[in-house]
């Protein structure tokens, strides 16, 4: 973690990651699927964008990062925007929210594969993941970037397999540099949640040796 946390503050501090003018366009563009109700987890938020349009639709939001100065900047906007959003400093490999426990969780441009098992896990229920990120055919337009971070065609479907899908472009014919899903977990036998989200002291309760840094629309 220290060393993907060093490397990301040098990039936020040095202007390397300028603030994107809006959010994610997956997120625009399927809005509708978006039903505004219950918790929604932003993972590897970054400067936290989707995170306060997730907040904007009526979500209460838990936005995680490994990078501090992502944060400061996130809880900043956040504030600019009257929003509250629970932003957490943390190592993603140790996140441990309770199973079931976001009714949307949010992956854009983050791919560790390792983390799908849990991702499945935190979706309640009838609640959605949306993942968008990049594929094998970036490395076309980018031929340094790390391949162990692009999706190979059909992957990101058969990370999620078992959910329903609503939309999708990743099959074996995918010609654009980034590869979506979204899609629904299915709903238990009961027709219940397994819990009513995070604890009631906001999202900073669920991560081990996290760090919260909170954007409210009120006073410090």
């Amino acid at each position: 973690m220290r060393a993907d946390a060093d490397r990301w503050n040098r990039r936020y501090r040095a202007g390397r990651e300028q603030v994107p003018p809006s959010p994610d366009e997956l997120l625009v563009r399927l809005q509708h699927r978006l039903p505004g109700r219950g918790w929604a987890l932003d993972v590897a938020c970054g400067r936290g964008h989707n995170s306060i349009f997730l907040a904007a639709l009526g979500y209460r939001v838990v936005g995680v990062d490994v990078s501090i100065e992502g944060m400061r900047g996130a809880s900043a906007l956040a504030r600019e925007h009257g929003l509250a959003v629970d932003f957490v400093v943390a190592d993603l490999d140790r996140m441990s929210p309770p199973p079931g426990c976001f009714d949307a969780v949010v992956v854009i441009k983050y791919l560790n594969r390792e983390l799908v098992p849990r991702l499945r896990s935190w979706v309640c229920p009838g609640g959605l993941v949306f993942y968008r990120t990049f594929n094998v055919n970036h490395l076309q337009r980018m031929p340094s970037f790390n391949s162990r971070y692009v999706l190979e065609p059909g992957e990101l479907v058969h990370l999620f397999r078992g959910f329903e899908v609503i939309a999708t472009n990743d099959n074996h014919l995918v010609r654009e540099p980034m590869s979506y899903l979204v899609a629904r977990r299915p709903r238990s036998p009961l027709g219940e949640r397994a819990m009513e989200g995070p604890p009631a002291e906001g999202g900073r309760q669920l991560w081990s040796g996290g760090l919260g840094l909170t954007g409210t629309a009120g006073p410090e």
